[in-house]
């Protein structure tokens, strides 16, 4: 049975996708795993990234929150990962925001005939509270939350873990939060003081892994490669190795 990982914050430019699309190539590459990717987040960056900029020619994931899917086509990509991908700003998958609040259940009926296929499904969702994001929650086994060190972070947190809570009170009880991963973390006595703050401050867990800021991280996602093939980028690949395998054991313990 497949393990749902979701990658989660209501405040964009986190990296969501970035950690998506990087442990999506982590699992297949170095884990010698089967992973699908779902791409529910209408910006549509994790597609373009795993097709490497190719038309994306599969079953759009907005067709997972209607009711009857008759058809699931998933396209291929390179590195031998999955996906069920999302155009790029779509209207397609905006408007799934104003329809009934019922659909949130739907993507989790769907995905759920799938996890016998796959070891990882790895889920990039948007940047903000709404039926695509719940929708994602609510089909996940275990949610990330990615966040940046700036004077909007702790907010951000507590709003999601808020609503973290929520969905494992009112649809999810298999849910369970593994924690805030700090990226483009730089060091700094500012970065510093209001990590400990966020420790201390919101109810959850901070990843012992930190991922700074690293230009071969950004380049690699751009281009869709993993960054252990990039130029000059042992030392972030190290880092994200070493973040991905406290995600495993995070999930192990659980």
């Amino acid at each position: 049975m497949g393990t749902v990982i979701a990658f989660a914050n209501q405040k964009g430019g986190v990296g969501k996708s970035t950690l998506t699309v990087q442990a999506a190539f982590y699992f297949a590459t170095k884990e010698k795993k089967k992973v699908l990717v779902v791409d529910i987040d209408s910006q549509g960056n994790t597609t373009e990234s795993l097709t490497q900029g190719q038309p994306y020619e599969g079953t759009s994931s907005a067709a997972l929150f209607e009711p009857n899917l008759e058809e699931l086509s998933i396209q291929d990509t390179p590195y031998k990962i999955d996906l069920i991908g999302s155009e790029q700003n779509s209207n397609e998958g905006y408007d799934i925001e104003s329809r009934d609040f019922s659909v949130v259940k739907n993507p989790a009926i769907h995905i759920k005939a799938l996890k016998e296929e796959y070891d990882y499904i790895i889920v990039d969702c948007p940047p903000s509270l709404g039926r695509k994001l719940l929708g994602g929650l609510i089909m996940a086994d275990y949610v990330v939350c990615p966040i940046k060190l700036s004077g909007y972070a702790i907010g951000g947190v507590s709003g999601m873990v808020k609503t973290i809570h929520a969905v494992h009170e009112n649809y999810n009880p298999n849910l369970k939060f593994l924690g805030v991963v700090v990226n483009e973390y730089d060091d700094s006595a500012s970065a510093k003081a209001t990590l400990e703050f966020l420790k201390n401050e919101t109810d959850c867990v901070v990843f012992d892994s930190k991922l700074h800021h690293r230009a071969p991280i950004d380049a690699a996602t751009t281009m869709g490669i993993p960054v252990s093939e990039i130029r000059n980028g042992k030392r972030s690949f190290e880092e994200l190795e070493h973040l991905f395998k406290e995600l495993l054991n995070r999930i192990k313990a659980s």
